[in-house]
């Protein structure tokens, strides 16, 4: 898109701007306006080449938005020499358009090494800007619109074809667990839901974040415990942090590095330190009633700040446990007049792979959503036996996949005795996420008819100390870019599996 059409739609009430936005172009109608000020501003500078800036002020991407993140911007351009990024702001303040430099030069050095950052307010006639050279950045200074009709003007433009590519989550998206180096160095953002949340705990109340697979739960939790440790006066000693599974080599990497973290299998109510002052619970829908209990009163008795991150639905069992808890959970938050808050937007996997994880779990079979396989970034592999299905595994292993196993019974004989392939099970891989992963769906799969008229995926209640369909559900939202299903003889779910996609 060119300036002098975003200029001109910001004065031409005529033109429907929600269209516009359908389309890809997603400014708001003040942002057109300012636009088209800033465009009058530039085109009124003494010595201005009209002509010249008609021919290079095309090619902006405008309003362009970061998929999973939500990051916005407003005008982005790339060329041979640097790549342009012009923020609009009308009626601002300094420090507002300086903060969103700052966060704008976390998200464009992570894709290139030279860029010019400009915010102008058309409001105030503020204009700051930054640059980035050779990944490094340069300090903020005040600008004039003569700089900005340079930077316009003297850019060698090129098109980019696919933004969604170059602007990668997994550029941005940090897992305390899996990217513990870059966390522990607090080189991520949060999204602004997250970032709302970590603000107003300062309040000094009890939280609950309920919160499905991907959207980011344990990543607030373990910033909101490093903000206070940083930015809050607050003590290694002063927070404990009770994980509801086993400890992952992350958990272990941010024990070395002072973080007080317990597996609440091993943990005693008793045993809380006289100077704790804040208890947070990771994947809490998975700890034992009667040590809930416990906790709830050591955290009375002690004037202690108790705090719940979960997920209802990852639990291991077929029963009601993850209801049930979340229902003491949010008893607990009224009686102490806390917050209860809930992260409804999927960050860590993409848009389609979601989409056709749910349909695995359960879909309408007259509703199917198929999705694009273009890439084929799900795979599906029909195998005749058991030994055929450790082969293709291990050979996916050998690919660096990350194959994802289930969990038997420890006693007796079950199910799922044959489908520990790796160490990967449930319990170990709750809270984490990996770029390609490997999950087998057994022959004693089926799918049936639930009360809704869905076809929700079951396995055998019998001869299965944990859930079939839950350690399923466990094992295929840990994907965030691949995934491969290896669907071992059972026509039926790779007959269903299969109208998901399309190539």
């Amino acid at each position: 898109m060119d300036l002098i059409t975003l200029k001109n739609i910001g004065l031409n009430k005529g033109i429907n701007t929600e269209d516009l936005r359908k389309s890809g172009i997603s400014l708001r109608d003040e942002e057109f306006e300012s636009i088209s000020k800033l465009v009058d501003k530039l085109l009124s500078l003494e010595g201005v080449e009209i002509d010249k800036f008609i021919k290079k002020s095309n090619g902006f991407e405008c309003g362009y938005e970061i998929p999973q993140i939500g990051k916005e911007f407003d005008l982005l351009r790339f060329g041979n020499n640097y790549n342009l990024n012009i923020e609009i702001k009308n009626g601002s303040t300094m420090e507002k358009q300086m903060s969103q430099i700052h966060r704008n030069e976390y998200y464009l050095k992570a894709i290139n090494n030279n860029f010019e950052i400009i915010s102008v307010d058309t409001g105030t006639n503020t204009c700051l800007a930054s640059s980035i050279k050779n990944g490094n950045i340069n300090s903020i200074i005040e600008v004039d619109f003569l700089y900005i009709y340079k930077m316009i003007i003297n850019q060698d433009i090129i098109q980019m074809s696919n933004l969604d590519e170059i602007f990668h989550p997994k550029y941005y998206l940090v897992n305390p667990f899996n990217n513990t180096k870059k966390f522990l160095k607090e080189e991520y953002m949060l999204t602004s839901h997250q970032e709302e949340i970590l603000k107003t705990y300062h309040k000094s109340y009890c939280i609950a974040v309920e919160g499905g697979p991907g959207t980011g739960k344990s990543l607030l939790l373990y910033s909101i415990v490093q903000d206070l440790i940083n930015n809050c006066n607050k003590t290694k000693e002063d927070i404990l942090i009770i994980h509801c599974g086993t400890l992952n080599s992350g958990h272990r990497k941010l024990q070395e590095n002072g973080f007080n973290i317990v597996e609440s299998r091993f943990f005693k109510a008793g045993k809380i330190s006289e100077s704790t002052k804040y208890i947070f619970i990771d994947e809490a829908q998975r700890i034992f009633p009667n040590q809930m209990e416990n906790v709830m009163n050591q955290a009375e008795e002690k004037n202690i700040l108790l705090n719940f991150f979960f997920d209802p639905f990852q639990t291991f069992f077929e029963n009601s446990e993850g209801e049930e808890a979340k229902a003491k959970f949010f008893e607990y938050i009224e009686e102490h007049d806390g917050r209860k808050y809930k992260l409804s937007k999927n960050i860590r996997t993409n848009q389609d792979l979601s989409v056709f994880i749910d349909q695995v779990m359960e879909y309408r079979p007259k509703q199917i959503k198929v999705i694009d396989n273009s890439d084929e970034k799900i795979k599906l592999i029909y195998t005749a036996d058991h030994e055929q299905t450790k082969a293709i595994c291990k050979a996916y292993g050998y690919k660096r996949y990350k194959i994802l196993s289930y969990t038997p019974s420890q006693y007796d004989y079950d199910l799922f005795d044959d489908y520990k392939i790796s160490e990967n099970i449930p319990q170990y891989t709750i809270g984490q996420e990996f770029d390609k992963t490997v999950v087998i769906i057994p022959e004693f799969f089926y799918y049936e008819r639930n009360q809704e008229g869905k076809m929700e995926i079951k396995s055998p209640t019998r001869g299965s100390y944990y859930s079939g369909p839950k350690m399923l559900f466990q094992n295929i939202t840990r994907a965030t870019t691949e995934i491969v299903f290896v669907i071992e003889n059972n026509e039926e779910v790779f007959n269903s599996l299969i109208k998901f996609l399309s190539r």
